[in-house]
C-alpha cells in the first residue's frame, strides 16, 4: 500500500464519525420537537345548552275608535283653530322603552310651519287614562299634558314628553295630538302682507319614538 493511500484512511474515518454524529443530532432534534406537541387537555362544559334570546323594541300607532288618523287632511284653518286627532300608541315589543317623544316635520318647508315666533303651526300632546271620546275630545279619566304647545319649527327632532315617559312592554297610551294655527295679520285693500300665513299648505309627518331601556348587568 502506498504512503498516500495510508494517509487518506484517517480522513475517511473522521468523515464517517462526523456523519454519524450529525444524524444523531437530527434525530434528537426530531424527538425534541415531537415532545413539544405532546400534552394533556381537560375540559368541562354544561350538558344542557343555555338558551339565549334577544328582546324587541316596537312602537305602533293606530287611530282611536271613531277618530280620524293623523294622515287625514286638515283644511281651511284659521288662526286660533285647533284640530284634535286621537291615537293609541303602544309599546308592542318585549323591552321596556324610555324617553317617549314626538318629532313633526313638514315636507314642503312651508312658511306655514316655519314662521316667526308665535306665528304658524304648532303641536301639543296630552294623554288620557282612558280612551278619549273622539267626537267631543273629552277625557273621562285623568288627563296629563305630555307636550306643551310647540312650534313645528322646533319639532324637527324628537321632543321628549314630560315625565319622562318610559313605556313598559305592552303599555298603551291614549293620546290627543292637537294642531294649532297661531298668528295675527292685517290684509290691506285685498293685498296679503309679506310673509303671510294665509293660503299656504304643508305636508306633516308625526314621528313618535322611544329608546330602549338602560342596559343592565345581571348576576345569577
Amino acid at each position: 500500500m502506498s504512503k498516500h493511500a495510508a494517509a487518506r484512511q484517517p480522513s475517511t474515518k473522521r468523515n464517517a464519525r462526523t456523519l454519524a454524529a450529525a444524524s444523531f443530532g437530527v434525530g434528537a432534534l426530531a424527538l425534541t420537537g415531537a415532545g413539544v406537541y405532546a400534552a394533556l387537555t381537560a375540559e368541562a362544559f354544561n350538558t344542557t345548552a343555555e338558551s339565549v334570546s334577544s328582546g324587541t323594541l316596537k312602537l305602533t300607532m293606530a287611530a282611536s275608535t271613531g277618530a280620524a288618523s293623523l294622515s287625514t287632511t286638515v283644511s281651511n284653518l284659521a288662526p286660533g283653530d285647533i284640530d284634535n286627532r286621537f291615537v293609541t300608541l303602544t309599546n308592542s315589543g318585549s323591552l321596556v322603552g324610555k324617553n317617549l317623544g314626538l318629532a313633526v316635520t313638514d315636507a314642503t318647508g312651508s312658511v306655514l310651519s316655519t314662521g316667526s315666533a308665535g306665528t304658524g303651526l304648532a303641536v301639543s300632546v296630552s294623554a288620557c287614562s282612558v280612551a278619549y271620546v273622539a267626537s267631543t275630545g273629552v277625557c273621562a279619566g285623568t288627563e296629563t299634558a305630555y307636550l306643551a304647545k310647540t312650534a313645528i319649527s322646533s319639532l324637527g327632532t324628537r321632543n321628549v314628553f314630560a315625565g319622562p315617559i318610559n313605556p313598559a312592554a305592552g303599555a298603551a297610551y291614549n293620546l290627543k295630538v292637537s294642531l294649532h294655527l297661531d298668528g295675527t295679520e292685517t290684509v290691506s285693500n285685498g293685498t296679503l302682507p309679506t310673509g303671510t300665513m294665509q293660503g299656504l299648505s304643508g305636508s306633516l309627518t308625526y314621528t313618535f319614538s322611544e329608546d330602549q331601556r338602560t342596559a343592565v348587568t345581571t348576576n345569577s
